[in-house]
This record gives structure tokens, sequence and C-alpha cells, in this order.
């Protein structure tokens, strides 16, 4: 999973979204995961999600939105505009979705169809079974 951090924190969030997706199939197939691992992969592949829809969907601001950054407990997230406003989102709604689901509903078609895509990450997310690998 610190691939996919460090590929989020260079602001390359669709390829960080893949990695995560990697990331959680590979503690699907560990027989005992430990439960702080599998909360820091959920915390990373959610944070990723929130990240790309916060940036494609912030809706309320006047001009570009030019920062987000999350609250410590990670349920609010703030963005600051080009216009000068500061908005916060509630996130509850967000975080309550399987977000190996959402991350695969996202990049499921990319993954299965793109021929640069290795066979291995195709299977990332088989079609009609997003959460199942």
């Amino acid at each position: 999973m610190r691939t996919a951090e460090a590929l989020y924190a260079s602001d390359q969030n669709f390829d960080a979204l893949i990695e995560a997706i990697r990331g959680q199939r590979r503690l699907e197939r560990w027989y005992r995961v430990p439960p702080e691992l599998k909360k820091q992969a959920n915390a990373i592949l959610e944070q990723i999600i929130i990240n790309i829809h916060a940036s494609n969907r912030l809706e309320g601001h006047q001009a570009s939105v030019l920062a987000v950054a999350f609250s410590p407990d990670g349920n609010v997230l703030t963005s600051v505009s080009d216009d000068g406003s500061l908005l916060h989102w509630h996130l509850a709604p967000i975080l309550s979705l399987d977000a190996l689901a959402v991350a695969c509903a996202w990049v499921g078609d990319y993954l299965r169809t793109n021929p640069k895509v290795s066979p291995s990450d195709r299977a990332l997310c088989p079609e009609g079974h997003p959460t199942r690998p």
C-alpha cells in the first residue's frame, strides 16, 4: 500500500487507485490479515476515492479548487477555491460505500480493455464481480 500512498502523494490519483486495488486484492489472499493493516489499506483506498471524487465533483465554489485537505479524523474534507471561499464537506455518505466496489466501478472497464494493462491487472476488477477477485 506504500506505493499507492506515494502515487497519491505525488498527485497521480488514477495510478494510485489501481495500485490500491492491487493491494486490496493481495490482502484478500492472506489467510490472517492484521486488523490494523486492513484498516490502513482501506483508509488509503478511501482517501484516494474521496480525492478523485472531490476533485471531479466539488460544487459550490465559484472558481477553481486550489487545494483540499482532510480533517485529522478523516471525516471532513475542506476545500479552498481561487474565489477565496473555504468549504467543508462531510464524508460520511462517501465513506459508507464499499471502497473497493467504487474503485472497480471507476477503473474496471479501463483495466479490462486497455491493451497496455498486464493480464494480472485485468483480473483485479472482474466484470460483474467488482468486489471479488
